[in-house]
Parts: structure tokens; sequence; C-alpha cells
């Protein structure tokens, strides 16, 4: 599914775990994970311990790091 999409959005950097790429990970417990509701917008879900955007870790430990990576993709 992600090397799909990054080829529709012509980003030859990710996609895949390979050396010299971005990665863009998430590590999450599927029993564990609650969204946000709309009462109580304004929090994190819950059951992801770890995410990796632009390989900067936006959450690591549970603990959200202050690192905003995070580009806009657009089709070029």
């Amino acid at each position: 599914m992600t090397p799909l999409a990054a080829r529709r959005f012509g980003l030859t950097d990710r996609g895949t775990l390979e050396t010299g790429k971005c990665a863009d990970l998430v590590v999450l417990d599927p029993e564990a994970v609650r969204d946000a509701t709309f009462a109580q917008a304004k929090q994190y879900p819950t059951g992801i311990p770890h995410a990796m955007v632009g390989s900067a870790w936006v959450i690591r430990g549970g603990t959200f790091t202050g690192m905003l990576p995070g580009l806009l993709a657009r089709n070029p």
C-alpha cells in the first residue's frame, strides 16, 4: 500500500524502507488504538507508542517529541 501511494504522488524517496530514503513509520497496538472524539478533539490517540515522519521521531515512547517534520505532498 505505501509504495503505491508514494509512486502516485511522485515521492521517489519514500514508500519503502531502504538506505538513503526517508522513513515514515508508525508502531501501533491495534487492540489499544483509540481515536480522539469530536467532543475531545484536542488529544492524542492512544495505542501509538512510536511514530516517525521524514526520518524524525514525532512520538517516541508514547511522548510527543515536539518535532513537526511533515510536508504537504503534491503530485507534480
